[in-house]
């Protein structure tokens, strides 16, 4: 008897252990928020101030070599923008703010999209299928095109220019499976562990223009929707990312 009375106040000294630690972290996700947030604030503020200051110097200075300044200037303050906007889409917590505009998605629809003539600007991709079950797929199209949109970019940016990123579409008995592969020079041990962790990239370089927010949005995207994103090397060590969404009857 006081054996199990022992057994039972250490699982229950367990439990409450382990429940406070769920709500610390899950403070600590949320104060990390809410100081991402007022950074972004913060930033805003002076940019838009620097923004309009500087379009209004170009229209009072029409000198060329003033002009090659002032573009200079617009050029780096559109890439703070872009790098705040992947901020907070990366600051995105999908598992809690789900976006109530989720719909379904027929696979037929999904490689259409693929192959719509300029689909994804001036990116050559080369579209093929295999075994395609009639089944949809529940996700908001916009953030589900967009997550994919990174991982092709990335793919694009690694293959030669001769080459073109492939794209293997199939479906399993449960899931959609999207496959994207480059021809570059395949993923480091480093980019296979750390590759979805934000702020992570490949290239250390200081005027890197790849903030490592990317492929964190992106798998923040499809794990919202019950997928997953597995990172890793073809058979030729070629980079290769799979994406996984759960599959519905129609």
């Amino acid at each position: 008897m006081k054996e199990y009375e022992s057994v039972y106040k250490a699982l229950e000294h367990l439990s409450l252990a382990l429940g406070n630690s769920v709500n610390e972290n899950m403070k600590l996700q949320q104060e990390k928020e809410e100081q991402i947030s007022f950074l972004i604030h913060d930033l805003k503020i002076p940019l838009t101030v620097v923004k309009g200051n500087t379009e209004l110097l170009a229209l009072e200075n029409q000198e060329k070599k003033n002009l090659e300044s002032y573009n200079d200037i617009e050029e780096s303050i559109k890439e703070i923008e872009d790098y705040i906007q992947l901020i907070i889409d990366s600051n995105l917590n999908h598992k809690e703010q789900k976006d109530n505009s989720v719909q379904s998605l027929n696979i037929a629809d999904i490689i259409d999209e693929f192959k719509k003539p300029g689909a994804f600007s001036i990116i050559k991709i080369d579209v093929c299928t295999v075994t395609i079950a009639e089944k949809i797929i529940y996700v908001n199209a916009s953030d589900f095109y967009r997550a994919l949109g990174n991982i092709i970019i990335n793919a694009h940016e690694r293959t030669p220019k001769h080459k073109k990123v492939k794209i293997t579409i199939e479906t399993e008995e449960k899931h959609l499976l999207i496959t994207i592969e480059d021809f570059g020079n395949g993923f480091t041990e480093e980019s296979l562990e750390r590759g979805k962790k934000l702020f992570y990239t490949e290239n250390k370089a200081r005027h890197n223009k790849h903030y490592g927010l990317g492929l964190t949005f992106s798998t923040r995207i499809i794990e919202s929707y019950g997928g997953v994103i597995e990172i890793t090397n073809n058979q030729l060590n070629h980079g290769k990312v799979i994406v996984k969404i759960p599959l519905f009857d129609k």
